[in-house]
């Protein structure tokens, strides 16, 4: 991230760096989302406003106890649970970050709180489990949606992810 890049958030949440495993970093984006596929068959969902289904509720929640069920660190669970906050962090104190959101993300905001309130913010950025890391993967969950985008396949990332499991085992 060169300087003349850098998000408002991204500088304050540099100016308090923590210190996570960048290997759990990646893994934490990769699976940010698998609260939506690893939860039970009838839970409730995003379209209670009479448009298209945008996820599960607390989908972010549900992914971080499954990241810890399956094994996973305590930071790759904390990770995958905060992308929600973070959008609703960014959407309060940058509002070009709020009119820049995808269709879907605009709509799922609405049903996860909106935008933090100034109180909310300033307990998130008390928050000790990397703000750094939690704001870059919100920015990278962003960019994921760009139509057409060329990623690497999910195999690509098997090692990473088994290493990452281990290391957690490890640590336990």
């Amino acid at each position: 991230m060169s300087p003349d890049n850098v998000t408002a958030a991204e500088a304050k949440a540099l100016s308090n760096p923590s210190v996570v495993n960048r290997d759990d970093v990646i893994v934490a984006a990769l699976l940010h989302d698998i609260g939506h596929i690893c939860c039970i068959e009838d839970v409730p969902h995003m379209v209670g406003d009479g448009g298209p289904d945008v996820g599960v509720i607390d989908h972010e929640h549900i992914g971080g106890y499954c990241c810890q069920d399956l094994g996973f660190s305590e930071e790759v669970a904390q990770l995958v649970a905060s992308h929600v906050t973070s959008k609703r962090y960014l959407t309060h104190i940058e509002p070009q970050y709020h009119a820049k959101l995808a269709a879907d993300s605009t709509r799922s905001l609405t049903f996860q709180g909106g935008p933090m309130t100034g109180e909310e913010a300033v307990a998130y950025e008390q928050e000790e489990i990397g703000m750094c890391w939690k704001i870059k993967m919100r920015h990278w969950d962003d960019l994921a949606k760009t139509s057409g985008a060329q990623v690497p396949a999910f195999d690509t990332y098997r090692e990473l992810i088994i290493r990452t499991l281990q290391n957690a085992q490890f640590k336990a």
